[in-house]
């Protein structure tokens, strides 16, 4: 994920969510300095698809729901 993409991605939350960058990774569980860090260097691809899954409306998979 390019830092084009993940700045994209921010903007999405802000317009769909209300979540200010600066609150960013209160929701999407990472430290405050990793939203910096993916604005300037990018993120790997588990960041893209959590932000993939958050833009389609996912909630995490709960432990209890997987079936075996």
């Amino acid at each position: 994920m390019t830092p084009e993409d993940f700045s994209a991605f921010a903007d999405y939350c802000k317009e769909h969510y209300g979540w200010p960058q600066y609150e960013l990774y209160k929701h999407c569980g990472w430290s405050k300095n990793m939203t910096t860090k993916y604005m300037r260097e990018g993120a790997p691809l588990v960041v893209a698809l959590a932000c993939a899954a958050i833009a389609a409306g996912l909630k995490p998979w709960p432990e209890t729901e997987v079936k075996r």
